[in-house]
């Protein structure tokens, strides 16, 4: 076994360039196949509590699972790591709990003692006895509710760039002339981290001395994003805006790749967390559409955080559903190597298993790659047979009539045993 595993790696980092090659459908050999088991769970995912069925969540090891109440009334047997919502810069005037009680009964310490139209207040974050407080609070919590550590929306200084907020920054500034909001945000973290919690927040990387404190960072919609559009339309009988899944161009995404592995290296927080969302796969029916489970965008968001070796989850707010898949679940090994472009294609290589991504695939496609044993094709089902030393692999295309346009196309592909 072990000289398979050497010969086998020893084979693919030979083949690091032109390891792919055309070929044609009657060198296309694939046999209908169940899923192989599962071989891990998955990374991070969100459950929130109005889902009936938790069962797909308890197979990943961390879950976002919404406020401390939530997760309070919830049943919580059988997860891993849990982690509370909580927002980083303020509360709503309609929240109720011990410290929000104290900083309604200290409005001094707020950025402003009145609520904006939004209706809700902002911690003065650079005063050292409700930071205090709040750290103690939130230790509290974590430690009664027995999960492991919070998840920090909107965790950066820049809304107070925002001119929404310029009776804000204003206030801070003059509270505060020789220090920024994002150093006692950094203080902040750092005394979270003293008490052992599990430190998640959304885009910290804005302000990147934060991260020296974090475990995980999170960026939402690098990668995908829904928009509605204007015309409205019946959806399994819901008459709703026709809601759509928009791809971020690849050059900024890869740009970003290069800025976070940079911030890693600086940093040293563990990774980067993609969170996408995607619109529903909309089938026509006679009375209008049907909103069913949107394989293409799932597997284009995973495979493009493992080309670029990051975590990632993909929600379908429509219904969520439709975003349970179990692509997740098969443990593809360490990478062997970069992620490699070879003419169109973006492919990237594990020691259990490789990925492709064919961005602007618009007609059918056969390629070949040279691989040690036959594979296991997850989005088709099928296994994949050598003829002679390549396997060839299909790519179709997919039109989005919605949309009207071509899907990227993503694969993930296991070698078999």
């Amino acid at each position: 076994m072990k000289r398979w595993f050497a010969a086998m790696l020893g084979s693919l980092l030979s083949l690091q360039g032109a390891i792919v090659h055309p070929s044609h459908a009657a060198l296309y050999h694939s046999i209908p196949a169940p899923l192989p088991a599962m071989t891990q769970k998955g990374f991070y995912a969100t459950a929130v509590p109005w889902r009936k069925d938790l069962s797909f969540a308890k197979r990943f090891h961390i879950v976002e699972f919404g406020g401390f109440e939530d997760i309070a009334d919830a049943n919580r047997s059988g997860f891993e790591k849990i982690v509370a919502y909580e927002w980083m810069a303020g509360f709503y005037t309609d929240e109720e709990n011990d410290f929000v009680r104290y900083a309604k009964a200290h409005p001094h310490k707020l950025l402003s003692s009145k609520p904006t139209k939004e209706k809700d207040f902002f911690y003065d974050m650079c005063d050292e006895e409700l930071v205090n407080k709040r750290v103690d609070y939130l230790a509290r919590r974590v430690h009664e509710l027995g999960i492991d550590g919070i998840f920090f929306d909107w965790a950066n200084s820049k809304f107070l760039e925002e001119k929404t907020f310029t009776n804000l920054r204003k206030s801070f500034h003059h509270r505060h002339p020789k220090t920024t909001y994002a150093a006692c945000l950094k203080e902040f973290l750092r005394k979270l981290k003293e008490r052992n919690i599990l430190v998640i927040t959304n885009q910290a990387y804005r302000d990147p001395e934060l991260l020296a404190y974090v475990d995980y960072d999170m960026c939402e919609s690098y990668m995908s994003g829904v928009e509605e559009m204007h015309k409205r339309a019946k959806i399994d009988n819901l008459f709703t805006h026709i809601p759509y899944t928009y791809y971020q161009p690849l050059e900024e995404v890869f740009e970003y790749f290069a800025y976070f592995h940079k911030l890693q290296k600086r940093y040293g927080f563990k990774n980067m967390i993609y969170m996408n969302y995607l619109a529903p796969k909309l089938l026509t029916t006679p009375h209008g559409y049907t909103a069913t489970k949107p394989v293409e965008g799932i597997y284009y968001n995973y495979v493009l955080a493992k080309l670029g070796g990051f975590a990632q989850y993909s929600e379908v707010p429509f219904d969520h559903a439709l975003e349970q898949d179990p692509i997740y679940f098969y443990d593809l090994g360490e990478p062997v190597g970069a992620m490699q472009k070879v003419d169109d294609l973006y492919l990237r290589f594990f020691t259990k298993g490789f990925v492709l991504l064919a961005p602007h695939l618009h007609s059918e496609r056969y390629i070949a790659v040279e691989a040690p044993k036959s594979l296991y094709d997850l989005k088709e089902h099928c296994r994949l047979e050598k003829v002679g030393k390549s396997i060839t692999i299909h790519l179709a295309p997919v039109y989005d009539e919605i949309t009207g346009r071509f899907e990227p196309i993503a694969k993930v592909f296991l070698y078999e045993d």
